[in-house]
């Protein structure tokens, strides 16, 4: 196969695969509702199934920070965008790719 066609079948793959997550996850999304008194409703924290397994996991807390700290952090940001003007990166980072699907 021509170097073209195979890239040409790669790029289809990966679209349709991309199309496919897409769709997955507006079917997670609608059925989280459901699925959470679901697993809550069992009261463990861990489930194994031969599909895969689910664990409960508690996240970081969040805080209503003063109007003090809340200033502090917008100096700060002020702070390192002057920074990134006059410094060079010591990372340049990745390259990614952007998908827009219909």
């Amino acid at each position: 196969m021509e170097f073209q066609e195979e890239a040409e079948e790669v790029i289809d793959k990966m679209l349709f695969f991309k199309l496919q997550e897409r769709d997955a996850k507006q079917q997670v999304a609608l059925y989280r509702p459901v699925f959470r008194p679901a697993f809550y409703g069992l009261g463990n924290s861990k489930i194994i199934r031969p599909t895969g397994m689910i664990i409960s996991q508690k996240v970081a807390g969040k805080w209503d920070y003063s109007a003090e700290i809340q200033e502090m952090e917008l100096e700060l940001k002020f702070l390192k965008d002057k920074f990134k003007v006059s410094n060079q990166p010591i990372n340049f980072g990745e390259m990614t790719e952007i998908f827009k699907l219909p």
